[in-house]
């Protein structure tokens, strides 16, 4: 498949999102996602972004590994098909295998679905 300049520009949002993830940025991250974001979880929905820095001040302080707050991720793969991108990753210690699928519109976030095999 040949990457259009749009799908470029959607992979290096989601690397920026991702790295700011492994920093535990939330205010970074928080900014990656549009006004009406809808985050889907196996816990349900989360809508907006004031609800979705909630959600991730107390999954970053509740997940906390060996005294920072994620393990060192690896993406394991990422497909990109227009403005989609959906990734697969593991975190040592964390998660050894998680997904996120991301709906980009205008350069921001618009709809994740992301899930994840947590462990400790």
């Amino acid at each position: 498949m040949i990457k259009t300049e749009a799908m470029l520009e959607n992979v290096a949002l989601v690397d920026r999102h991702l790295a700011a993830a492994a920093a535990s940025d939330v205010d970074a991250m928080i900014a990656d996602y549009a006004e009406d974001v809808i985050l889907y979880t196996p816990r349900g929905p989360i809508k907006g972004r004031s609800a979705l820095r909630t959600y991730f001040d107390i999954f970053f302080a509740e997940n906390q590994i060996d005294g920072t707050r994620n393990g060192n991720r690896t993406l394991l793969r990422r497909d990109v098909d227009n403005d989609v991108v959906y990734v697969v990753w593991g975190a040592d210690g964390a998660a050894p295998v998680a997904t996120d699928t991301f709906l980009i519109r205008h350069g921001k976030i618009r709809i994740q679905a992301s899930t994840s095999h947590m462990t400790g």
